[in-house]
């Protein structure tokens, strides 16, 4: 969208004085391009001129622009305890960094704006080799199994995503549980006998024998409503509000501060990559924590 600060209240242009108004676009959670991209642009016609900004953040973010003593400001924080309910106490010595974001300015429009955001983001990237590589991944979920995962429906598809030359091959959402409603039982991320009567790694080993590398689908931060891991734990173990676990559609997130969570999070890992020679782990992301944990 583009609008002009007018369109968006600013009564500077009209009465050439300050006022209240300010501009903002903000985020609260984990889903940090869940409704806005943390990023924005404001131009200077009379300069020819562009500012662009992008916050650097996969939490909770904030941008304004107001207006003051006939002076336009802005703002680029990260969470905070105005919009956020965010806060974090200093003991006297100690240090807090920031969010990181990045400002620009340039002269044009949109197309060279983008650009020197474009040769910044390539510049901060962290060096992977898989991005120099590209190794072409087969993916069994999107207009394909839909979580639906068997023996039987995923042989032929292995034989298909090999022909063509594909290199991974991961088995998405479903291969831990029985039950069609996949989303709320991951947890425990033990494969199901009924959707592999032969074993998982029958499936995984196929995938070697094709020449490509295995790889299945995790959220590891998150543990289903339905998981009997549930019962097993102490609530330390997720994220609560008003003494309650906080329920995310079914899902609750794990608390990585907890030893236990992490320790029991690797063994996962570990164990899968043992059992079943996984290469690969898709790790998706489908829940927001909002504010997070009042602990």
């Amino acid at each position: 969208k583009e609008n002009s600060l007018s369109q968006l209240g600013s009564n500077y242009f009209v009465h050439n004085t300050s006022s209240s108004k300010r501009i903002q676009i903000r985020s609260i959670g984990s889903w940090s391009s869940g409704e806005y991209a943390p990023m924005a642009c404001l131009r200077n016609k009379s300069k020819g001129a562009m500012t662009f900004w992008q916050i650097e953040h996969n939490g909770s973010w904030n941008w304004e622009i107001l207006e003051h003593g006939c002076k336009w400001h802005l703002v680029i924080t990260g969470p905070n305890d105005t919009e956020h309910h965010w806060y974090k106490e200093l003991a006297p010595g100690a240090r807090f960094t920031s969010v990181p974001a990045a400002l620009g300015m340039v002269e044009g429009g949109e197309d060279e704006a983008f650009s020197a955001l474009n040769q910044y983001r390539r510049r901060i990237r962290r060096a992977n080799r898989d991005n120099e590589n590209l190794p072409i991944i087969f993916n069994d979920y999107m207009n394909c199994l839909w979580a639906d995962p068997t023996t039987e429906k995923e042989l032929p598809i292995i034989d298909a995503a090999a022909a063509l030359g594909c290199e991974y091959y991961c088995i998405d959402a479903g291969w831990y549980t029985d039950e069609e409603d996949w989303f709320p039982t991951i947890g425990e991320w033990i494969p199901s006998e009924t959707r592999f009567p032969n074993g998982l790694k029958e499936v995984t080993d196929y995938i070697r024998s094709k020449g490509m590398i295995p790889g299945l689908w995790l959220e590891i931060e998150f543990v289903g409503s339905k998981c009997a891991l549930v019962q097993k734990v102490d609530k330390s173990w997720f994220f609560q509000k008003h003494g309650k676990i906080l329920d995310l559609r079914g899902r609750y997130q794990l608390d990585f501060r907890n030893p236990e969570v992490r320790a029991y999070t690797r063994g996962v890992v570990d164990r899968l990559i043992r059992d079943f020679g996984i290469g690969y782990f898709k790790v998706d992301y489908n829940c927001n924590c909002y504010a997070g944990t009042e602990w």
